[in-house]
């Protein structure tokens, strides 16, 4: 018996712990669309953006808040209550209509937000209905009590099944900087994705990244991989700048894979991957020096660490290794690039090499006074 309550109670938590992750993520469980019926006018108004790739998964809802959209006053019209319904492929009924009374319900304690008024919700929940994976439609009408059509609006949403999702995972995930990227102030984000399937996917597969912020996913970039062979893994990659980099640090990064390109598969552990981005130091250890050849002076630019001495000392050597120049710098350290010049109207033609010791960084090359 406590083996049967202990199994039992694996698979709760297993369960429990799914549906957590997902609904952090929230989209393909619940779904909201905001509908203003503008009294004035008679028109549904929708958020295009909300209906744009709209999809839920068999067992999820879609939450329909529906506001009245009501002026102050009404001159010279005839305004009169309506209803409001909506009717899906799915179900055979509507949704129980809401009344659209003419004027602003009064008293009335409901929110009023820019005379917007919440009027009420409708919920179309999936896990009622015998629904099958696909495209479905959805139509709202605004009527006269008699029926009389008044407007309408087709919306369509895309209904799947997770236990048919792909085979793609994201093993892990890394930031990279290399001398290149360096040079143009980039960073890699990879992430690693493995076909774990018996199948060979043949298609590219769409990768999007997000990160999290006040508890609110935003899309960074989106990618393609592939095609990938079973068992083979491939590597997706991102530039960001570095002032993009810089804002991310120590945030958590959402890494989903999709291998049909529509849907955002968010509920499996294998294609969704949250990855805490590291601080990586991103400046170069490289040093400019313009113009070189040079005739009376000559600049280096490099970075000046934050935490880095103010004392910058610059030493020139002939070609027998002779020091013929010491000067130092004092630079206020602000983590950023400085320019130090040096200028020598006397300095015999030749060629020199100089070190520049910036903190711990001690920097050398060659110059050329012309």
């Amino acid at each position: 018996m406590f083996e049967k309550f202990k199994f039992l109670s694996v698979i709760f938590f297993i369960t429990f712990v799914t549906q957590s992750i997902a609904q952090e993520t929230e989209s393909d469980f619940e779904k909201m669309i905001d509908i203003t019926i503008n009294t004035s006018t008679g028109l549904i108004e929708i958020d295009e953006s909300q209906v744009h790739d709209l999809h839920v998964f068999i067992w999820g809802k879609i939450k329909f808040n529906i506001y009245g959209l009501y002026q102050n006053t009404y001159t010279g019209q005839r305004i009169t209550e309506k209803k409001f319904n909506i009717s899906s492929t799915i179900i055979n009924t509507t949704l129980t209509p809401i009344l659209i009374p003419p004027t602003r319900p009064d008293p009335d304690d409901r929110n009023v937000n820019n005379n917007k008024i919440l009027l009420g919700t409708m919920v179309l929940d999936l896990l009622r209905y015998d629904v099958t994976p696909g495209v479905k439609n959805a139509t709202l009408s605004l009527s006269e009590l008699d029926n009389t059509i008044v407007n309408q609006r087709d919306i369509s949403f895309n209904v799947y099944d997770p236990e048919q999702l792909g085979d793609l995972e994201i093993t892990h995930a890394e930031t990279v900087i290399t001398n290149i990227d360096r040079n143009q102030h980039t960073v890699q984000i990879k992430a690693h994705i493995r076909n774990t399937g018996r199948d060979d996917i043949n298609e590219k597969s769409k990768v999007r990244f997000y990160i999290k912020i006040e508890n609110k996913l935003k899309l960074i970039r989106t990618k393609y991989v592939g095609p990938i062979r079973e068992n083979n893994s491939k590597s997706c990659i991102i530039f960001v700048d570095y002032d993009t980099y810089s804002k991310i640090i120590g945030e958590k990064l959402y890494i989903i894979v999709d291998e049909d390109n529509y849907i955002r598969e968010r509920n499996d552990f294998n294609n969704y991957l949250n990855y805490e981005v590291p601080q990586i130091q991103i400046h170069p250890d490289t040093i400019k020096t313009f113009p070189n050849p040079f005739k009376d002076q000559v600049n280096f630019t490099f970075f000046l660490d934050q935490d880095a001495s103010p004392l910058v000392v610059l030493t020139l050597y002939n070609r027998f290794g002779m020091n013929v120049a010491t000067k130092g710098y004092v630079l206020p350290p602000n983590n950023t690039y400085q320019t130090i010049t040096y200028f020598n109207d006397t300095l015999p033609k030749g060629i020199y090499v100089y070190t520049l010791a910036v903190g711990n960084i001690i920097y050398q090359g060659i110059i050329v006074r012309k």
